[in-house]
């Protein structure tokens, strides 16, 4: 029997920016929470899931915790991570529709080819039939008809 393999994965949930509503700070930055999230999982097999309590984070340097600063660098690096990520798979599709797009005007382009041939052997077609069935009517044998007596 294999030994199950655990393991955890921690990494930022969410964000909370408060501002303030002091008169004279309206709108300003006041703090900022970060919740993490736990996921437990069983041999590859999601088994648990946790929400960790809010950490404080620090608006400047030397206030106690993670910096905000660090918190949203390290999601805006992720942002454009995932969106290079997303733009070159964009172009490999783009790429892809232009190749289909060539193979479907070659296609487009072997079907009206096809089509006229088709149209110039059905007509060949009609000639040798009445060629055959003109030949057919010279050469058929005349049937002599008999007088029937009364």
């Amino acid at each position: 029997m294999a030994i199950p393999v655990y393991e955890e994965v921690t990494f930022f949930y969410e964000v909370l920016m408060r501002f303030s509503d002091q008169p004279g700070n309206l709108g300003k930055l006041s703090g900022a929470l970060l919740r993490t999230l736990t996921i437990t999982t069983k041999d590859g097999v999601r088994i648990g899931t946790q929400e960790n309590p809010p950490q404080q984070l620090a608006l400047v340097e030397g206030e106690d915790g993670q910096q905000l600063g660090e918190v949203l660098g390290q999601a805006n690096a992720q942002t454009i991570i995932d969106n290079q990520i997303l733009a070159a798979e964009n172009q490999r599709l783009l790429a892809n529709i232009d190749e289909l797009l060539a193979t479907n005007q070659t296609l487009d382009a072997d079907l009206t080819r096809t089509e006229s041939e088709l149209t110039t052997a059905q007509a060949e077609i009609q000639r040798l039939t009445a060629l055959v069935n003109q030949q057919s009517a010279l050469t058929a044998p005349e049937q002599e008809v008999e007088a029937t007596p009364q």
